[in-house]
């Protein structure tokens, strides 16, 4: 808004010269400041740039958390190490086309056992066993197996706390338990073996065998055979076998690695 504006309507031709006089030099006054507020400005800018800025001060761990940190990593369980391993079972069997293989079957057989100690339910068993019945022997492939060793051995801790001993002897903790009681044992061991021999044979420097997979000398060791009293293929899981391998599974799975 202009500063004649601002005048009452009535003012004289001297007050109209008087205010054009003065708005005039206003703006005179306005042109000359404006160059010289850009070199103030300017000369700030410059000013600003060339002065060394001090370093962020920042608190050190301690100061920001005097207890300690707020959060920690979470321990690390068997159960989380073992579908670890088993995503990484999964990759293998994807990589290896050759489904007519040792490798192949027994990676597969590892997976399937892995399922079933994590999730020991009528439901999983019942699946893993429909799956285990298409599995094949196949032919022995010593690069294949070496391969799959060698992915077994990163995992040797799995069977150290569960307690099995690759000449199948010093059992100890849950190996040990599992033996202790003979329903336990005929319920349990036809999926711990497959996994936790594997294991111990792989971190031992020892050859892989497929039949310490599913498919053992004697046929599929999760199926029922007809006059057959081989333990492991009847598991009552509403009954005292059933609760007490679910109980043994369930801590193993829980135990910290």
């Amino acid at each position: 808004m202009s500063f004649r504006v601002a005048l009452d309507e009535t003012d004289s031709d001297d007050d109209e010269l008087l205010n054009y006089s003065f708005a005039a030099e206003a703006a005179k006054r306005r042109r000359l400041a404006g160059p010289v507020r850009d070199q103030v400005a300017r000369a700030r800018r410059v000013g600003a740039a060339a002065k060394p800025r001090a370093a962020p001060v920042r608190p050190s761990p301690q100061a920001r958390a005097p207890g300690g940190p707020l959060l920690s990593r979470l321990p690390e369980t068997c159960r989380g190490r073992m579908r670890e391993l088993h995503g990484r079972l999964v990759a293998f069997l994807q990589e290896d086309t050759m489904q007519d293989t040792h490798s192949y079957s027994l990676c597969a057989s590892i997976g399937l056992a892995i399922e079933r100690l994590l999730h020991p339910t009528d439901k999983v068993f019942a699946n893993t066993l429909q799956r285990s019945t298409r599995l094949q022997l196949g032919t022995r492939d010593e690069d294949g197996l070496e391969m799959l060793a060698t992915l077994l051995r990163s995992y040797k801790t799995l069977s150290d706390v569960w307690g099995y001993d690759a000449d199948g002897h010093a059992h100890t903790r849950y190996e040990d338990k599992m033996h202790a009681v003979h329903a336990v044992y005929g319920c349990t061991y036809p999926i711990s073996d497959i996994l936790f021999r594997n294991l111990a044979r792989a971190a031992a420097g020892r050859p892989l065998d497929v039949h310490d997979g599913v498919l053992g000398r004697s046929g599929n060791k999760w199926e029922a055979h007809s006059g057959s009293t081989r333990p492991g293929e009847f598991c009552e899981f509403d009954g005292t076998q059933g609760r007490a391998m679910r109980a043994l599974f369930a801590d193993y799975s829980n135990e910290l690695v």
